[in-house]
């Protein structure tokens, strides 16, 4: 459990560090910071759950007992899906070696699609990967953030539409990822 009120600084810095080493500990924040935005840096960085203060005790039991019911999933820090990689720990991506500058949205949606890289990830999930559950964004906002990736990333052609199912991120072999 990390706060982002420390004496010697905010633990979002310190779980930063640690997810770029490849330290895949849980980490759960149990902070008084509530805004969406500050969640969401948590999450960013690598953090598993975020609780805000004041809270249950019975809830953050119950948060514990999710996480390690999950245990400890090693994510890999660079995912690869052809000639992508995303360095997940460094927030970078490369298409063919050259360096893609992402905005933030940018990056967070390719990231859920790089994770889940041959399965198909739905409107709802892109939007609540980032935005949040409780931020709606314009109506079309995802279309917008799949536009501009797909411009990014050039051909050949590595992120798809799926009619009436979501988007779809894989190598144009079909294969998900390396």
């Amino acid at each position: 459990m990390l706060d982002r009120l420390l004496p010697d600084g905010d633990a979002l810095l310190r779980l930063k560090s640690w997810r770029d080493r490849g330290v895949t500990t849980p980490a759960l924040f149990l902070t008084a910071f509530d805004r969406v935005a500050d969640r969401l840096s948590g999450f960013e960085v690598g953090a598993d759950d975020y609780l805000v203060k004041p809270f249950d005790m019975e809830e953050l039991l119950a948060r514990l007992v999710a996480i390690a019911r999950r245990g400890s999933v090693i994510r890999p820090s660079i995912i690869r899906i052809a000639d992508l990689e995303v360095d997940v720990g460094r927030r970078e991506v490369r298409r063919a070696g050259i360096a893609l500058p992402l905005r933030n949205k940018e990056f967070v949606a390719l990231q859920l699609l790089a994770e889940r890289a041959g399965k198909v990830v739905s409107r709802g999930e892109l939007i609540a990967g980032c935005w949040g559950e409780d931020n709606l964004p314009a109506s079309n906002a995802e279309e917008v953030i799949i536009a501009s990736l797909r411009r990014k990333l050039g051909g050949p052609a590595l992120l798809h539409t799926v009619r009436g199912a979501g988007y779809l991120l894989e190598a144009p072999d079909g294969k998900a990822s390396s």
